[in-house]
């Protein structure tokens, strides 16, 4: 998710659901985050699979923050808040930068994966300029579509090999 000032900052949903579907035949356990501009997604989590939790618009930041110390779940989503807190509670990180910079806003962690794609108009959000458009200008937002659901369970399966996530006591 995104704030509700940027949502065109958002991967597509229908690419969430996607990888739902595809990481559910490989029995990953998938919980869905996000804030109250997210709400109205939640019907659309009704038909997912086994092992898919619906957590829209349950818990507040400092819960997000006990689950990621407590249980370093791996973490995947566009550039937003809770992956830049996954990423402060040493959470392995994948994140899809669209009309944003990795190499701004991205991790300093070694084990963060960044997936971006080059489109001639990235980025279009410089914040650190005051540069923040209320949507895509091109009305494509092909820096995010372009990255696909397939690409992206590459990388989690890539990530969840390398990585031990334990569960701590």
């Amino acid at each position: 998710g995104s704030s509700p000032n940027a949502t065109y900052r958002r991967w597509p949903w229908e690419y969430y659901l996607e990888l739902t579907q595809l990481l559910n035949r490989s029995q990953y356990t998938i919980i869905f985050a996000g804030g109250p501009s997210e709400l109205e997604l939640k019907d659309d989590l009704v038909d997912c699979e086994t092992n898919v939790y619906d957590c829209i618009g349950m818990w507040e930041v400092l819960e997000w923050y006990w689950i990621f110390i407590n249980y370093r779940p791996m973490f995947c989503s566009s550039d937003a808040g809770l992956h830049h807190l996954a990423d402060i509670a040493g959470v392995p990180t994948i994140t899809l930068f669209g009309p944003t910079r990795s190499g701004k806003w991205g991790s300093i962690r070694p084990d963060a994966v960044f997936i971006e794609q080059i489109v001639y108009c990235r980025p279009c959000i410089n914040t650190y300029l005051g540069d923040v458009p209320d949507d895509c200008w091109r009305n494509t937002r092909e820096c995010l579509t372009l990255v696909k659901p397939q690409f992206v369970t590459t990388q989690i399966e890539r990530l969840s090999t390398t990585q031990v996530n334990t569960h701590l006591n």
